[in-house]
């Protein structure tokens, strides 16, 4: 694992956020406002680590069976901090475990009200990821979205139009009003809005943007939004020129604000 991965797995723990409260060249990521993960950009011998909140009986285990793992820079000889050293012998999966537990041990000790804030905010975050995309976009106001209110309404309408088309027929003459001669179009439509071709990007392979590289990239990199990515902005989206700058202006005010307050700015507006 190299640095800027390290980075991209801290950002990508929800509702977290890097500061540099030591100084510019020590990264600091911090949940709920308490620190989970530091590390020096620039360490003795090149030797890169990161020092992350561990449960004592596991930094044991952990110490005994990894030369990578010591304890923690700055910590003393407490057992509640270690400095994972992510370039020796200790596998990135387990480094990436070992971020998730440090936040787990961090939210341990919050008062239960904090507890339960961050629970809450889980919750609306995993809610949230069903209905925006990695790039930003808001799958819930896509036409093609099988769980958005453009299908849920379509098939609304088609229920309550029943067997309308003889009547479309009939009103032609009936109430002198030719528009009824396009009905069949319109249903052709409004059979399609209402099909539902697509379960959201992070399901399956985006049907309407075939070119889109963001849902693969976002999986490699292991980031739930490009903004957590170290790279973002990059030219790797597969996007036309408008899309691109869509994606770019979205994930930046995601960046800015928070996930949530972005998705509650936009979540009532059209998509079009």
């Amino acid at each position: 694992m190299n640095i800027e991965e390290l980075r991209n797995h801290c950002l990508a723990i929800k509702n977290s956020e890097e500061c540099t409260p030591f100084g510019e060249d020590v990264i600091v990521y911090k949940i709920m406002n308490k620190m989970f993960a530091f590390f020096p950009l620039n360490p003795k011998g090149n030797e890169h680590f990161v020092v992350m909140k561990c449960a004592p009986e596991k930094s044991e285990q952990l110490r005994e069976k990894y030369n990578g793992i010591t304890k923690g820079y700055y910590a003393g000889n407490s057992l509640k901090w270690n400095s994972v050293y992510i370039q020796k012998d200790v596998p990135d999966k387990l480094i990436v475990e070992l971020i998730e537990h440090s936040v787990e041990e961090v939210i341990k000790q919050l008062p239960k009200k904090k507890q339960e804030e961050y629970r809450k905010f889980n919750v609306q975050y995993e809610f949230i990821k069903t209905r925006l995309s990695p790039c930003g976009l808001h799958c819930g106001k896509c036409f093609a979205f099988s769980e958005g209110k453009i299908c849920q309404l379509s098939k609304d309408l088609k229920d309550n139009l029943g067997d309308f088309d003889v009547y479309a027929e009939r009103f032609v003459n009936l109430i002198n009003e030719p528009l009824f001669l396009k009905y069949p179009e319109f249903k052709e439509i409004l059979n399609y809005f209402a099909s539902g071709i697509c379960k959201g990007c992070r399901k399956e392979k985006c049907v309407l943007f075939k070119n889109c590289n963001v849902r693969e990239c976002s999986e490699n990199k292991r980031v739930d939004f490009c903004f957590q990515c170290s790279e973002f902005p990059c030219n790797d989206t597969g996007f036309d020129e408008n899309l691109h700058e869509r994606w770019k202006l979205a994930n930046t005010k995601m960046k800015a604000r928070g996930v949530e307050a972005y998705y509650n700015e936009i979540k009532d507006k059209p998509r079009y």
